[in-house]
């Protein structure tokens, strides 16, 4: 009886081991949710945290409709159908050897127009079914990914001259040199921060504004010499003076004969 006990004690010991066994596997068994900016779209990647021998992975992909839109749902492991209205993805295989950090699926979204600057964004998937040659039907929920695109306003003070257009400019990246502005009387110099000339390469990191700097033009001296009609005045005035005295020495010349 003893015996009886003591074997039965060592079953139940075994099956709760192989069943914390089975449970640490199940949760190493896990799956992580990426999301990473590609251009305009939105690229999200469904990442293996363990090795295991995939039979295939079901589910649908949550995210924010009215900021985007899903164009792609593809599988380089698995075969793999989508529905890009609803989000829903299926990919099976046989039997497909996973890697930690394979990428299971991956989703590509397009940004509408409702995208907002600086708002953070959540994708997840949750799981219809997600087996192996282990654990089948194994339900599981990725934890959420989120996406912010920060964009940063750079305004333009022109200080009096003709408007400039503001730009909005994504984070880390630099603004594009405007078109000098314009103002009577004064030659445009640069642009400032902070009294600082400004250099266009400086990566943005936040709002500014820049001032425009300007020059104020010499105003020009009086002009001396005389206008045209002046000047053939005074040519006429100096021909008669010419003749007047060319007059006067005739006339003497012939007081003289006399």
């Amino acid at each position: 009886m003893k015996r009886m006990n003591k074997l039965l004690a060592c079953v139940l010991a075994l099956i709760l081991a192989l069943s914390t066994l089975s449970v640490v596997f199940a949760a190493e068994a896990e799956t992580e949710l990426k999301a990473e900016k590609s251009g305009e779209n939105v690229v999200v990647t469904l990442v293996s945290n363990s090795e295991l021998v995939l039979g295939g992975v079901s589910g649908t992909l949550n995210y924010d409709k009215d900021a985007f839109e899903l164009t792609g749902v593809a599988s380089e492991k698995l075969d793999c159908d989508s529905n890009l209205e609803t989000g829903a993805f299926a990919a099976e295989d046989a039997e497909v050897n996973v890697a930690a950090g394979d990428v299971l699926v991956t989703f590509t979204l397009a940004k509408k127009d409702a995208f907002e600057k600086n708002k953070e964004y959540t994708f997840s998937v949750e799981f219809d079914e997600f087996y192996d040659n282990e654990l089948e039907d194994l339900e599981a929920e990725a934890p959420s990914a989120a996406y912010v695109e920060k964009l940063y306003t750079v305004t333009f003070d022109s200080d009096g001259g003709s408007a400039v257009e503001a730009q909005e400019v994504e984070e880390g990246e630099t603004a594009t040199k405007p078109a000098d502005p314009t103002k009577d009387g004064y030659t445009f110099k640069g642009w400032q921060l902070d009294g600082k000339d400004f250099d266009f390469g400086t990566a943005i990191t936040g709002d500014i504004t820049l001032k425009a700097v300007w020059e104020k033009n010499e105003e020009p001296k009086p002009d001396d010499s005389p206008a045209t009609g002046d000047t053939m005045n005074i040519a006429l005035y100096g021909v008669l003076m010419m003749a007047a005295a060319a007059g006067v020495v005739v006339l003497s010349a012939r007081k003289k004969e006399q």
